[in-house]
């Protein structure tokens, strides 16, 4: 097993448990209370009023449940374009805010056992002043431990410091990958230098992760960037400063993984040209070996025909005679390569 999944194999967690409704689950921010969908309710908070006389909610939802989509389009009160953004199949980072709340689409490493992590799972958000819904499709290890923590007593408490946590959950499982990717390419280069075998299929399949990151994680880098310089009230002045140091190392991993698609591209074609002169270096003796011998093959091919006149031919001596011809002939051939610095 890789060791970005090390501790991350023993199945769904308990915060990921859900049921036929697609909830996985539900918490009031103030106090960490595990709320029903009947309590988390529609719009504003509070069962299915308008206004919850309790703190803010949030619901985690499994976006693969047809009751996730039901309720969505039935019961949450949210417009009908952004419900279709939520459950949507195809998706890339992106960041809306407007007034009435922000829509977020998200990526996060798939640290789930035999899953690749540049196969990024997708989260959906919706965050408004006393709500937020996220929806998720495979298990996200983020959300997971912002579940355990509300378990636990011990999760966000406001809907800003969750919108910080999730990204900075993300953040934060995204780096070891790079970090893991960067030293593979330090290895790459190591061996190239010592002239030791590089395993082309494990090159190839360390340049394509670093594309699939870099793909989502610049993308997702700048939608945060944009967001974040829209100043959007939902988020606090203490939660602005954490959220600019997530873009900041996030940030960091786009260069990083910049960085690591180059070096890729430049041990691809070191590694390349290496093969390429190493064949070139083999047909070029071949030939010279073929060069010298090229008068022996005549002498013995004009020998070696069945006519009369061949000298030599009753001589007793013959064979030996022709022997050293060659020899000599083959000498000087040598001789002529080597003074011409052909070998």
């Amino acid at each position: 097993m890789p060791r970005w999944a090390a501790g991350y194999a023993h199945g769904m967690t308990q915060g990921e448990q859900h049921n036929e409704s697609g909830l996985i689950a539900a918490f009031e921010l103030g106090t960490s209370r595990a709320l029903s969908l009947s309590e988390a309710g529609g719009p504003g908070g509070g069962g299915e009023g308008r206004q919850g006389d309790g703190g803010a909610k949030w619901l985690h939802f499994d976006r693969h449940q047809e009751g996730t989509r039901a309720w969505l389009r039935a019961k949450s009160g949210l417009d009908s374009l952004v419900v279709d953004e939520l459950v949507t199949e195809t998706t890339r980072p992106r960041v809306v805010a407007g007034d009435g709340g922000i829509l977020m689409v998200l990526r996060g490493v798939n640290l789930n056992e035999g899953a690749d992590p540049a196969d990024m799972i997708s989260l959906r958000l919706w965050a408004e002043a006393h709500r937020v819904i996220t929806l998720q499709g495979p298990q996200l290890r983020a959300t997971g431990a912002l579940v355990e923590a509300c378990r636990a007593g011990s999760g966000p408490k406001s809907v800003s410091s969750l919108l910080v946590a999730l990204i900075s959950g993300l953040t934060t499982r995204t780096g070891p990958i790079v970090t893991e990717l960067s030293e593979a390419f330090d290895t790459f280069e190591d061996r190239l230098a010592t002239g030791d075998e590089v395993d082309r299929a494990q090159l190839t399949m360390m340049r394509h992760r670093v594309i699939l990151l870099h793909r989502y994680v610049s993308a997702q880098s700048s939608a945060l960037s944009a967001f974040y310089a829209e100043k959007h009230e939902l988020v606090a002045a203490d939660d602005r400063r954490v959220l600019k140091e997530e873009i900041n190392r996030m940030t960091r991993y786009v260069e990083d993984l910049e960085a690591a698609r180059g070096r890729g591209l430049v041990i691809q074609d070191e590694l390349s040209n290496t093969l390429a002169e190493q064949a070139n270096t083999r047909v070029y003796i071949v030939t010279m070996i073929t060069a010298i011998f090229l008068p022996l093959t005549l002498i013995t091919g004009v020998l070696g025909m069945n006519v009369g006149g061949i000298p030599w031919q009753d001589h007793p001596e013959g064979f030996w005679i022709t022997l050293a011809v060659m020899g000599l002939l083959g000498l000087a051939a040598f001789f002529v390569v080597r003074r011409s610095r052909w070998l």
